[in-house]
């Protein structure tokens, strides 16, 4: 009863219903009450009733581990749901139910839908600068012409590199750009 995690155990086949539901579980939907839930159909409670239809054969042919569904409260809001479950069965190997656990997910899939974001902002971010420091020295150098102290070149860009010893695609010695 102190679990925050849902506990069920369902009917197998094609139109499944709840037996058994805690009370994390009906707080988690909504439900005023235990048999309120118990009186839903579980394919309502699917934002798609196609992945519950595509995690039964999975369920069936073995358990189910922190699958991640989306998930429709009473009210019509949307969550993320892990759901973890197990097929019983009878003697002879027919599936008699399922008993499973639904966690509420929706902050660990921000998380990591967070994460993934930044991560490809940091490879893009990491690819930029690398090309735009090739392109920096390749492609917005200006030759001057001979000097008194050798070849003068003129740099043009957006960076104030000065005093860069470097050694990108040959160049080498004092960088300053001039703006």
């Amino acid at each position: 009863n102190n679990l925050n995690v849902g506990l069920y155990r369902r009917t197998a086949g094609r139109k499944p219903v709840f037996i058994e539901v805690n009370p994390a579980m009906v707080r988690m939907f909504g439900f005023e009450s235990r048999e309120e839930l118990l009186a839903c159909s579980v394919q309502d409670l699917y934002e798609n009733p196609e992945e519950m239809k595509r995690l039964g054969p999975l369920a069936e042919s073995g358990p189910l581990e922190r699958e991640i569904v989306h998930l429709r409260r009473k009210d019509g809001s949307v969550f993320s749901g892990s759901i973890w479950a197990v097929a019983v069965r009878d003697e002879e190997g027919k599936v008699l139910y399922f008993d499973g656990i639904v966690e509420d997910a929706t902050d660990q899939v921000a998380r990591d839908e967070e994460r993934e974001r930044l991560l490809s902002e940091a490879q893009s971010a990491l690819f930029f600068f690398g090309q735009s420091l090739e392109v920096a020295f390749l492609f917005k150098v200006g030759f001057v012409g001979v000097g008194g102290s050798g070849l003068e070149f003129e740099f043009f860009g957006t960076f104030l590199l000065e005093g860069v010893n470097c050694g990108l695609r040959g160049f080498a010695g004092q960088v300053s750009l001039l703006f």
